[in-house]
């Protein structure tokens, strides 16, 4: 557009530029003159040529931009700013899937291994204090019934219940023996039984839009900090 239609409106510090104390903006304006020209506006490109006076307003918005970047980089750190250059073009969509400006696909699902969110730092017990003492700000009022409701009617299988209450580590050692002690023989009569792995809740409901997909490991720390420091009830929510 600046090539071949017009550069627009130069700004200084998101504004106009300023007038000189004796009212002009530029030394070749009339004074207190206020048409578009004057204010940095430049109807020319580079294609069809500049005025002189559009030419300073263009190199004052330039060099502006280029303390201003000089500025940030001093601030924030050289390899910090390219990461940030190069990734500000990056979204996080409904679906999980981060693309770049042009649409293109930059991974099928954020975080690509899909568990990186649910290792944030403060999802550890040990910073559950400050979750909860901050859970005016990160949990909505009016949903909050319906968020009960859905882990009241939750309940636990009895089978899931006797898995428990098993070591798991004790539990499986004693398995994986008797399956090594086993012959080939042996081991084929169980291989009509024998039971696959379930996949990973967080594997085939997305997190964003399924309310109770968490992994395992979250929800352990959940229901062994709950029986410690209490339920959020609705008196904690107003104190």
């Amino acid at each position: 557009m600046q090539m071949s239609c017009l550069l627009g409106q130069q700004e200084l510090e998101g504004k106009r530029p300023p007038m000189i104390p004796s009212g002009r903006t530029l030394p070749s304006f009339r004074p207190y003159e206020y048409s578009l020209r004057s204010g940095g506006f430049v109807d020319g490109s580079f294609l069809s040529g500049i005025r002189p006076q559009e030419y300073f307003f263009h190199c004052m918005a330039g060099r502006e931009d280029l303390i201003d970047t000089a500025v940030k980089t001093a601030r924030i750190g050289y390899l910090q700013r390219c990461l940030m250059k190069h990734l500000e073009g990056l979204v996080v969509n409904y679906d999980l899937t981060v693309r770049d400006s042009d649409e293109s696909v930059i991974q099928f699902q954020y975080c690509e291994d899909g568990l990186a969110i649910e290792k944030c730092t403060y999802l550890k017990e040990a910073y559950y204090q400050y979750v909860v003492a901050n859970q005016s700000i990160i949990l909505r009022q009016d949903e909050y019934s319906r968020i009960i409701d859905i882990c009241g009617s939750t309940k636990e299988k009895p089978i899931i219940k006797t898995f428990k209450k098993i070591h798991i580590n004790e539990a499986r050692s004693i398995m994986v023996q008797t399956w090594r002690n086993l012959s080939d023989a042996k081991r084929q009569q169980y291989n009509h039984v024998v039971v696959k792995f379930y996949s990973p809740v967080t594997q085939n409901y997305l997190p964003a839009s399924n309310l109770v997909a968490i992994t395992e490991r979250l929800d352990d720390l959940i229901r062994n900090y709950i029986p410690t420091h209490g339920k959020l009830d609705q008196t904690n929510m107003d104190k």
